[in-house]
């Protein structure tokens, strides 16, 4: 899972990943934060001064968000927050459930006895972090099986569109577990289940653990995120 930042200028102590990224991932929190409330005008000038950067990374930061429908471009504004609605996000649980399952069924066709160890050792992992009640540890393992999962079923477009899906997913998730204590209790005996039935090969099993997993909890989160993200965008930054 991606590293959770604080502020736009923490992209400064990750020099490995490229700079709009960076700050591309530390813009995207700050408006699921509510930081950036809908309707805020984002300036590379501004944004270049703030993280102390030249515009460029700024620009393509933008962009990224653009493709992600986080902002909209105006000719006459510039970059626009978009509304982050609840029935957007009760979309995106769908789909990420829809992904998964897929991703899961057909893992179930082509996993390997390697591939079983794999997600064997994410699953023991994921019990003993649940155990020391570290949660933001545990969500990039819980993150790690889904990502094997699409893994594992080597479809190129699955994996696409199912990493844009669960990285917003998941940045809402860290968010949630961070300032609540919304979380899943031992999730791991879930993925159990669904490793089990990728290791006997039913398919259709392996799915509907995992789409039924994901729907189950998403509405818990969804609704811990609404009342933060109310609380965040009443005193976020404003268009001078």
């Amino acid at each position: 899972m991606e590293k959770y930042y604080n502020s736009i200028q923490d992209i400064h102590n990750e020099p490995v990943v490229p700079l709009y990224e960076l700050i591309y991932r530390a813009l995207r929190k700050d408006i699921i934060k509510g930081v950036y409330p809908a309707g805020v005008r984002l300036t590379e000038k501004e944004l270049s001064e703030e993280a102390g950067v030249s515009r460029t990374p700024i620009r393509e930061a933008l962009k990224k968000l653009a493709s992600d429908g986080l902002v909209d471009f105006n000719p006459q504004k510039g970059a626009l927050v978009t509304s982050i609605g609840m029935d957007e996000i009760k979309v995106l649980w769908r789909m990420r459930a829809f992904i998964q399952g897929l991703a899961a069924e057909i893992a179930a066709s082509k996993a390997k006895p390697k591939d079983i160890n794999n997600l064997r050792k994410i699953i023991d992992k994921m019990e003993n972090e649940t155990k020391d009640n570290s949660s933001s540890v545990f969500n990039r393992t819980s993150n790690a099986f889904d990502k094997e999962l699409l893994k594992i079923a080597n479809v190129k477009q699955l994996s696409r569109v199912g990493d844009m899906i669960a990285s917003l997913a998941w940045e809402i998730m860290a968010y949630v577990n961070q300032n609540t204590d919304v979380r899943e209790k031992k999730v791991y005996c879930v993925h159990r289940d669904i490793l089990k039935a990728i290791e006997t090969g039913d398919g259709p099993k392996a799915r509907k653990l995992a789409e039924d997993h994901i729907s189950s909890w998403g509405p818990m989160f969804i609704e811990a995120y609404q009342k933060l993200y109310a609380q965040n965008s009443n005193g976020g930054k404003t268009d001078k």
